[in-house]
Order: C-alpha cells, then structure tokens, then sequence
C-alpha cells in the first residue's frame, strides 16, 4: 500500500502534489487556529502532534498562501529554524538511513536510491562533492534553505513568527499566547538522521566554509554562527 501511493505520487506534477497537500490540510489548520510551516529536519514532528494530532508534510508560507489564501489571511502562522550546519548534517544522516533502519519507521526520505553513491559515503565527500553540485533549489526539501520556506517571492519574510528549535519554550510561549491555553511540545520522532550536540566534530575548516556558501541567506537572516 505505502509503495502504491508512493508511485501515485509520483505519477503527479510536483506542484500539483504540493497544492493538494496544503488543500487537504487546511481543515486542520483552521481546526488549531494556527499555520505552523515545518521545514523539515526541524524538529516539527512533536509540533504537528501538539498542534493538530498528526504529522502534517512540509509545504512553504508561499504555497500556503497561494492554495489556501482565506485559511493564510485568516490565522496566525509561524516556524521554526535551525543551526544550518547542524541542520546539514541531520539532513545528510537523515538521506541515507535505508529503509530496513527501524529508525526509519516513522518518516523516511523521497527516493531513497538517489543517496547511495559514493559521495555518501562519508559526510565530508557529500559536502564537497555533492551538495554543491546543483542549485539547492533543486534538491530534496531536506537539504533546500529554510529562507525559502517563510518568505515570498521577493524575499520578504511572510510568517507571523519565527522561533529556533534550541528555543523552544519561547515557541510554547508564543504559542500559548496567540491560541489563549497552554502548549507543551513533545520530544517525538527523534531518529537516528538527528545531529548530535556537538555536530561541530562532523566538519573540519572545508566543509564548514562550503556549508557557509551555500546556506549564506539562512546564515545571515536568522543569525547563525557555527
């Protein structure tokens, strides 16, 4: 069955994939009388269960307000963001867990195949060699910058709040505050693909320069520092 839908989603255009996913779930949105925007490796997992009882997909502000535009104007919305080479390296984890990993159980990423080559074999050959190959753009939502989630097309941030996942309980307050009761997240689907605390071991003075370059806007708009 899981393989069945798969390939029916496959046989979709990507954007008419992606308004269906942000259509169907409007409903819950407005049910929570929040729009949380999960970019993903962001620790959104335990959010989607706080706030609507179920995992909820990724989708952009922009497309969110495209397909869902009365849901988009009517509710607050907000994301979070993450270090972005902490955030590189769960990705890079995440990419290449296969799917006999039990960790793996709850979320796995699209066409696992496409991570098997050599520059996966260690995390320093997928920086340098594959990463920056290809506009980011173009890659899996995993490894594409957060900017691109919560601006517009002028790059315009579009959210009504931006909290950082090593911040939580400033989202829990924000929270609390916009819907008037108390919000607890959770610590749900914490798998293998998440980088540890000290991710700064993961890289050396290439690699940390390379992911820099390419995460640049994420860097400067949210003010990361390595």
């Amino acid at each position: 069955m899981i393989q069945l839908r798969q390939h029916l989603r496959d046989a979709l255009p990507e954007p008419i994939h992606r308004a269906q996913l942000a259509i169907r779930r409007a409903a819950l949105m407005r049910r929570a009388e929040v729009i949380f925007i999960h970019i993903p490796k962001n620790a959104g997992f335990s959010i989607n269960l706080a706030l609507y009882g179920r995992f909820m997909g990724h989708y952009t502000a922009r497309e969110v307000a495209r397909y869902c535009p009365g849901t988009w104007r009517r509710l607050p919305s907000f994301a979070l963001t993450r270090n972005p080479w902490e955030r590189c390296l769960s990705a890079y984890r995440f990419a290449i867990q296969t799917p006999t990993d039990p960790s793996a159980s709850k979320a796995q990423i699209a066409h696992p195949h496409r991570y098997t080559g050599v520059e996966f074999a260690s995390f320093k050959s997928f920086v340098q060699e594959w990463l920056p190959a290809e506009p980011l753009s173009r890659r899996d939502q995993v490894f594409r910058p957060q900017v691109d989630y919560v601006t517009d097309k002028a790059g315009q941030q579009i959210v009504d709040f931006i909290g950082r996942v090593d911040a939580m309980a400033e989202v829990e307050i924000w929270l609390t505050h916009m819907l008037g009761k108390p919000i607890e997240i959770g610590h749900e689907n914490r798998s293998a693909g998440a980088a540890p605390a000290n991710y700064r071991h993961a890289y050396d003075d290439q690699t940390a320069e390379i992911v820099s370059k390419l995460y640049a806007q994420d860097i400067q708009r949210f003010g990361y520092k390595f």
